[in-house]
């Protein structure tokens, strides 16, 4: 009884897997015949109707016809048109397959699909359907001399599962082409008249098989008459242009040089030769905004001052934590110290330490760099005198709205993408399929252009700080004509890969090109800081003065006043040079931390000295060398200075300042995480 059921099962396991087989081995799609009817006009373009007569079986929902193009070859397909029962032609409806007998045209893919059967209808069995195919060729023939030219094409398409029974090419041309002599290749051939012939195959052909039509004709007419196409020509006429625009862009580039080398761009610093003239060079110029042009110094050079003003105390004793303190009411500050020192002290207090300043920070959850304020301040005012571009230009504001508002929210960017697709869709996906250009490559290019352009922001450099006008100015526009090209290549590189983009497609890419170039160029050039360069050459000749003052070996006679400078033009070094190489302790009046003891230092110092050199006085005669050359270091032990030479050397205030800043600031934490064949023609068909 078991046995029974089990072989009764079995039975019908087999019965259903051998019907499936049945059925699968039913869905077939074959030709019963192709006949392609082609007429080589006197233009040199290829007219073609393909008479395809299919037989389905199984479901299928239509069939579809893939052309495989050459390089440079065109095809403008025109229609698709089915025989009905009374042995008329009827033209399928385009744009859809969603409906029996319509088509749709894939221009990107060179594809023709069609539809025959609804999926919910009965399944093909042993129906023929006869389609005729209406396209013309474009650039077909190959050309082997002013007046002859070859035809070489595939007129079947051998990427099929199907087999095609008969085959035949009617091919006929009109009147100012010739057929040559000498044509060898075998078929069976039918000659009708002189402008024309027939080509049979001369049996069926299995998937894979081709049907090649190998010609040569002789052009009796004037050859300009032809519509010819040479590929290379047209890459070489696309490199010209691009290697125009360079030329333009360099150009342009040249006359923004000459112009600024004009307007002293390009001028050494004057050498000032008094304090008088120094003072006449500064003018107005605060230590911060001297600081702000040199690139150096900034916080430096605002505390520095306002201790100097007796204004503000900054205490930074050895192991305890550094404190500001402030000395006076905030009305007798400067306008843009009040709003600094209001940042500063918080809660309303009169002293602040770096722990106080990053803990009320942390608790409020705000962002706080003194640096930063300051140089906010100073930077307004800068920009009040025409000294600074004005960072708050339009453009900066739409591209700061941008980056701020909507990039760097990702929840912004899921409706700002959906509002793309659709512009995508409705308007530029017609214009890319007429062009034969994917949405991938499409994408492809906008992104790469994109990131050029994200990419020439983040390398421009417009500092012109002492370093950059001594060493990079005309670096600067080598690197920004350099840079300006950047998307040209992005651009290039896709109309080079898109050969056949239309010319209002092509034309609107170089002017893409040229609005690029000429955008940054523009944009990026130093015209706008032709006054900020002027009044930093200015400041580099204080430098220049300053400096060679604090390296003398004559007694410093630099103005306690110009103290806040020191650090504003990076001169820091130069006091340290002058105290630990030149042995001289003339200059501490300009570090803060000895603006009130100088003097009994300096007293302490000549002691110091005195009992050096007598101590040093029985010996060799080496000891005879003079007070100037002795150890700085034991003079400066001696007399309490050993810490003030020990680590940052002479600047050691300056550097507590400094690092005061950098100590302070304070950011909150980010909310996200991290963590084959050289003929053209062929192609495929078949069913789908």
């Amino acid at each position: 009884m078991i046995n029974s059921i089990l072989c009764r099962r079995l039975s019908i396991i087999i019965l259903f897997l051998f019907t499936n087989s049945l059925l699968a081995q039913e869905k077939s799609l074959d030709w019963n015949s192709i006949q392609v009817d082609a007429i080589l006009k006197n233009n040199g373009n290829l007219l073609v109707s393909e008479t395809q007569t299919i037989l389905f079986n199984g479901d299928w929902n239509g069939a579809y016809r893939q052309f495989e193009l050459g390089l440079g070859q065109k095809i403008h397909f025109q229609s698709i048109e089915i025989l009905r029962e009374d042995g008329k032609w009827e033209t399928l409806s385009n744009n859809s397959v969603d409906n029996i007998d319509s088509y749709l045209w894939y221009p990107i893919e060179s594809m023709v699909k069609w539809r025959s059967r609804n999926p919910f209808d009965p399944v093909f069995n042993q129906k023929v359907i006869t389609y005729r195919l209406n396209y013309e060729y474009e650039y077909i023939l190959n050309s082997l001399s002013n007046s002859e030219f070859q035809l070489d094409h595939d007129f079947g398409f051998a990427d099929r599962i199907g087999s095609i029974k008969s085959f035949s090419v009617n091919l006929s041309w009109e009147d100012n082409w010739d057929l040559c002599h000498g044509n060898d290749q075998v078929w069976s051939k039918d000659f009708n008249q002189k402008s024309a012939l027939t080509i049979h195959a001369s049996r069926a052909l299995a998937p894979g098989d081709k049907m090649i039509v190998k010609l040569r004709f002789n052009y009796k007419a004037n050859a300009s008459l032809l519509n010819q196409r040479s590929v290379w020509k047209e890459y070489a006429i696309r490199i010209l242009h691009f290697f125009l625009l360079t030329i333009l862009a360099l150009c342009l580039s040249a006359l923004i040089f000459l112009y600024c080398k004009r307007k002293g761009f390009f001028a050494e610093p004057v050498e000032i030769q008094s304090w008088k003239e120094f003072e006449s060079f500064l003018a107005d110029l605060s230590p911060e905004e001297v600081a702000i042009l040199s690139e150096k110094g900034l916080v430096a050079s605002w505390m520095t001052r306002l201790i100097q003003e007796k204004k503000l105390e900054f205490s930074s004793k050895e192991k305890e934590e550094k404190i500001l303190r402030s000395l006076v009411n905030l009305e007798l500050f400067r306008e843009e110290d009040q709003t600094i020192l209001k940042e500063l002290f918080v809660e309303d207090k009169d002293t602040i330490s770096i722990s106080e300043l990053k803990s009320h920070y942390k608790k409020e959850k705000k962002s706080y760099s003194l640096y930063d304020s300051i140089y906010l301040q100073y930077s307004a005012s800068l920009v009040k005198k025409n000294l600074l571009p004005n960072p708050n230009s339009m453009v900066s504001k739409i591209i700061n709205f941008l980056f701020d508002k909507i990039i760097s929210k990702f929840y912004i960017m899921i409706p700002l993408s959906i509002i793309l697709f659709i512009f995508h869709w409705l308007f530029i996906d017609p214009i890319m399929n007429a062009n034969a250009i994917s949405t991938g490559r499409f994408a492809f290019f906008c992104f790469a252009f994109a990131f050029s352009r994200i990419l020439m922001s983040l390398l421009v450099d417009d500092h012109y700080g002492f370093f950059d006008l001594r060493h990079n100015r005309v670096k600067y526009f080598h690197y920004r004509y350099l840079l300006s090209i950047l998307p040209s290549f992005v651009i290039f590189a896709f109309y080079f890969w898109s050969l056949d983009i239309h010319l209002e497609l092509y034309y609107t890419l170089l002017g893409i090109c040229v609005f690029s170039i000429f955008e940054y160029l523009l944009n990026t050039n130093p015209i706008q800081q032709l006054q900020q360069i002027e009044i930093t050459l200015k400041a580099l000749a204080l430098k220049e003065f300053l400096q060679s003052k604090l390296l003398s070996d004559e007694t410093c006679d630099v103005p306690q006043k110009f103290a806040a400078y020191i650090p504003a033009l990076d001169l820091t070094h130069s006091i340290e040079y002058r105290i630990t190489s030149l042995g001289k302790l003339d200059c501490l009046y300009l570090i803060p931390e000895f603006f009130e003891n100088w003097k009994a230092i300096v007293e302490k110092q000549k002691t110091a000295s005195s009992s050096l050199r007598s101590g040093s006085s029985f010996g060799s005669s080496s000891s005879e060398t003079s007070t100037s050359s002795m150890s700085t270091g034991a003079i400066a032990t001696s007399i309490g200075l050993g810490g003030l030479f020990a680590g940052a050397g002479a600047s050691a205030s300056w550097s507590e300042m400094s690092n005061f800043s950098s100590s302070a600031s304070y950011s909150p934490p980010s909310s996200s995480s991290s963590s084959g064949s050289s003929s053209s023609g062929g192609g495929g068909g078949g069913g789908w």
